[in-house]
């Protein structure tokens, strides 16, 4: 029996299991063997599926993609369905040939009768999802039958394990042109660091190995595998190990005749997945390959946008709430780590996540396809300098609608609720996701069921701002469980944070850039479980409550200078004194908050602003412009 905390998972070595990585409390690693295979689902009339299954029998192809079993079960395909309904469930062995058996799949249904599932979340992801574990949380390992079970509810809130973090560093040579993998080697460094968050380590290492030192670069490369493996750390960081360190050190392995391991285990450095060059909104950017390490993690800061704006507490942060493994989560984009949230609600759910997306945007009408295609509300600026002016600021807007409004692919003009003729306010759902839990218990416990066939009036039902549409009063959202709690957990880290850097600021951030995301993923074409509508509804609830907070400002006296999307800048035009408009400000922003469900916050009173003409039209400036709160300059565009 062994327990501690779990460092990662990964695929064994022949890819036909998993190994779990357990740190103990002497800070000993484990590697823990767990036979678990990932499975994969068909959908097609039952006809179709009955000869799929007598095709896959063939012995040829169950030895080519490592066909463990077959069985037929019941499973929901989309968010919209609450019963089951008959999928082959396909058992792989070999867990490289997935999207293989995949492609072969849905090539023998001429690419129309198969509709698959469960086919690219990753193996590390579904695997700890299927054990209930979540990464760096107490875990225990039985060697008696292999089984991996998580010891704690949740992992720490505030303290992370006592991993041992390692910084790589690696100096060439300056050389004339771009950098290769011909360049020499001047120096190599390996030193313990203490991160934000993580407790100190009980002792501290320093290598510097110096070109000059040695006789050739086989001895060098030796002695720096050595000290590694002495000092034997849970996470190496590096800023340029999968772009140039980590290839020029295989290069030279190879050059040299000699094994380089820079994971516990013995298998040699080599690149995890292949460097692609990618086309994304007019640019063309080239992504460089990875470089995992069995039983260590390897974070490049250089190939992480998460590690870089939250740090290793950022990172662990979004790795808990994805239940993936934290060298793949540095990797990802803000948007891939949200599709990856969503996967891994959607699998708690019971929903099948789909390899293909295909649902297609509603049939509207030219008028309401001229209504709903519409973005945020603004205003226009004032150009020249103002005195005395108060910025107000939705937190979270787009993902705090999406939570109260109850904005979902399967909610949206639901076929068992239309909006009640009176009372919009009543329907909007609490923020706090166990607030939010409960209030949809009490709707259950309610409301009367049309069971689908036909709408019935719900004074819970909420229609879109403007829109020809409606969000159910009876189911709670996906979407919104989705987000809701990210935002409360942001909210519960910035409360706790002391100063700008702390390791709750980190976190916190981390989690800023997945809200800033998910709204966009709500409408792209390819996210599994956006919808056009939603983004629509998600706009027009925006504009909706920009448009009634600019009204009540202007009824309270203040003279709204600017406004866009979510936030809003006033002047006073009651004479009031700077601590009076301070405190007004304040109480008018917690009534908008009370009224809306949504908390406008106080971000700043200015001694003066300055907003900027355009340059093409003379007009204000949209995001141009510069402020001083009697402290500090603020600055933007």
């Amino acid at each position: 029996m062994i327990e501690g905390w779990l460092l990662d998972v990964h695929q064994n070595a022949s890819g036909t299991g998993m190994i779990a990585w357990v740190i103990d409390e002497q800070g000993m690693p484990h590697a823990c063997s767990v036979d678990w295979n990932p499975v994969i689902h068909v959908h097609a009339p039952l006809r179709e599926l009955d000869r799929l299954e007598h095709w896959l029998m063939q012995p040829e192809l169950r030895q080519r993609f490592g066909i463990e079993r077959m069985d037929s079960t019941r499973a929901r395909l989309d968010l919209e369905s609450e019963r089951g309904v008959d999928v082959l469930e396909i058992e792989v062995g070999r867990h490289s040939q997935v999207r293989a058996l995949a492609e072969h799949i849905e090539a023998r249904g001429d690419f129309h009768r198969y509709k698959l599932y469960s086919v690219d979340a990753h193996v590390a992801q579904r695997f700890l999802n299927e054990h209930s574990c979540i990464p760096f949380q107490r875990v225990q390992w039985s060697n008696a039958d292999g089984r991996l079970e998580p010891l704690t509810v949740a992992a720490s809130l505030d303290t992370f394990p006592p991993f041992h973090v390692a910084k790589l560093e690696m100096e060439f040579a300056a050389g004339q042109g771009m950098p290769s993998l011909g360049d020499a080697v001047e120096c190599i460094r390996l030193e313990t660091v203490h991160e934000p968050g993580f407790s100190p380590p009980p002792t501290t290492h320093s290598f510097v190995f110096d070109r000059t030192a040695y006789a050739s670069i086989a001895d060098m490369l030796s002695a720096f595998q050595s000290a590694l493996q002495a000092m034997d750390p849970d996470v190496l960081l590096t800023a340029g190990g999968d772009q140039r360190w980590f290839p020029w050190l295989v290069e030279q392995s190879e050059v040299h005749g000699r094994s380089l391991a820079l994971g516990r285990t013995a298998e040699s450095l080599q690149q995890s997945t292949h460097q692609r060059t990618i086309h994304s909104y007019g640019q063309t950017r080239h992504r460089h390959g990875s470089f995992f390490l069995n039983g260590r993690l390897h974070l490049d800061l250089k190939n992480s946008f998460i590690v870089n704006e939250g740090g290793l507490a950022g990172l662990f942060e979004l790795a808990q709430h994805s239940r993936q493994s934290a060298q793949i989560i540095s990797r990802l984009s803000p948007g891939s780590v949200i599709s990856a949230i969503q996967m891994r609600v959607a699998m708690d759910d019971g929903v099948l996540v789909p390899w293909k997306k295909n649902r297609p945007e509603d049939t509207k009408s030219a008028l309401d396809l001229l209504q709903a295609d519409r973005g945020g509300l603004y205003l226009d600026s004032r150009p020249g300098v103002h005195a005395s002016v108060i910025e107000l600021d939705f937190a979270s807007l787009f993902p705090s609608i999406i939570a109260t409004r109850n904005i979902s692919p399967e909610t949206l003009n639901c076929s068992c609720c239309q909006p009640a003729s009176s009372g919009v306010a009543s329907g909007v759902v609490p923020l706090h996701p166990d607030a939010a839990a409960q209030e949809f218990r009490d709707r259950a416990v309610r409301s009367r069921f049309g069971h689908g066939l036909f709408p019935l009036s719900n004074e819970k039902a909420l229609s879109v701002p403007g829109l020809n549409m409606h969000t159910c009063g009876r189911t709670h959202g996906f979407l919104g469980r989705v987000v809701a709690p990210i935002i409360e957990r942001r909210r519960e880290l910035k409360r706790q944070r002391q100063r700008k850097g702390d390791a709750y600021d980190l976190r916190q951030n981390a989690l800023k850039w997945l809200l800033v995301t998910c709204f966009g993923y709500t409408g792209y074409r390819n996210a599994r479980f956006g919808r056009i509508e939603a983004h629509e509804a998600i706009c027009a609830w925006s504009r909706d409550l920009l448009l009634r907070t600019i009204e009540a400002a202007q009824a309270d006296g203040w003279d709204v200078l600017h406004a866009i999307v979510d936030c809003v800048w006033l002047s006073d035009l009651n004479g009031r004194s700077p601590d009076q408009q301070r405190a007004d400000a304040e109480a008018f922003a917690r009534r908008i908050s009370d009224e809306v469900g949504i908390p406008l916050e106080f971000e700043a009173h200015y001694a003066f602003i300055a907003f900027l003409p355009s340059r093409m039209h003379g007009s204000g400036s949209l995001t141009k412009y510069w402020a001083f709160d009697g402290t500090d300059y603020k600055v933007r565009g």
